[in-house]
C-alpha cells in the first residue's frame, strides 16, 4: 500500500512531477488504485483531502493538504551546476556531494570520493562558457525520493554489521 508501484509514495511522486499535481487528485488516484485494498479507507464524512490507512496499532486518518507542496522540495539542476562553477570552495566542492548524505552507496573508509575541480568561468576579458544541462530543472529529486535513497543505503550498511541486541533486566 505505501511503497508499491500504485502505492502511496509512487503516486505522491507521481503528483509532484506532473503538471498541475494537487493533492485532491492525489487522494483521488490513491483511492481508486487501491479500492480493493482493506488497508485503505474513506470515510462519508471525509474531506476531500482525507484518507485513512489502517496500520497495525489500529486506523490513522491523514490530511492530505499540502502533501504535494511539500514532497517538492528539490533544488534545480541548473542551479546545482551553477554552485559547482563557483569560485567558493565550499559551493563548488560540497554542493552536490551526495556521499556525504549515503546517496547512491558510499566507499568502505567512509571518506568521500576525489572529484575533479570545476573548471572555472573565464576571468574579464574571456570568453563566456555556457553550462551544459544534463537534466530537467523542472523534474529533480523529490523528498521522498531523497529519503528513499538515504534508507535504502542506510539499511544496506546496517546489513553489512553484525547486530548484535542486548536484554536489559530490571532488577
Amino acid at each position: 500500500l505505501v511503497e508499491g508501484r500504485s502505492g502511496l509514495l509512487a503516486v505522491l511522486n507521481e503528483e509532484c512531477v506532473r503538471p498541475g499535481g494537487n493533492d485532491k487528485a492525489f487522494v483521488t488516484k490513491i483511492a481508486q488504485m487501491n479500492k480493493a485494498s482493506a488497508c485503505l479507507f474513506r470515510g462519508k464524512r471525509f474531506d476531500v483531502y482525507d484518507f485513512g490507512v489502517k496500520h497495525y496499532a489500529g486506523e490513522v486518518v491523514y490530511n492530505a493538504e499540502g502533501f504535494v507542496h511539500k514532497n517538492m522540495d528539490t533544488l534545480p539542476t541548473d542551479l546545482q551546476e551553477c554552485a559547482t562553477q563557483s569560485s567558493n570552495d565550499i559551493l563548488a566542492n560540497h554542493m552536490n556531494n551526495d556521499s556525504m548524505m549515503n546517496i547512491g552507496g558510499s566507499s568502505s573508509q567512509g571518506a568521500a570520493p576525489k572529484k575533479k575541480p570545476p573548471k572555472r568561468a573565464p576571468q574579464k576579458g574571456g570568453s563566456s562558457r555556457t553550462l551544459q544541462k544534463k537534466g530537467s530543472a523542472l523534474i529533480g529529486q523529490t523528498v521522498w525520493t531523497k529519503f528513499k535513497g538515504q534508507l535504502t543505503s542506510l539499511m544496506q550498511s546496517l546489513g553489512k554489521t553484525k547486530t548484535r541486541y542486548i536484554r536489559c533486566i530490571k532488577p
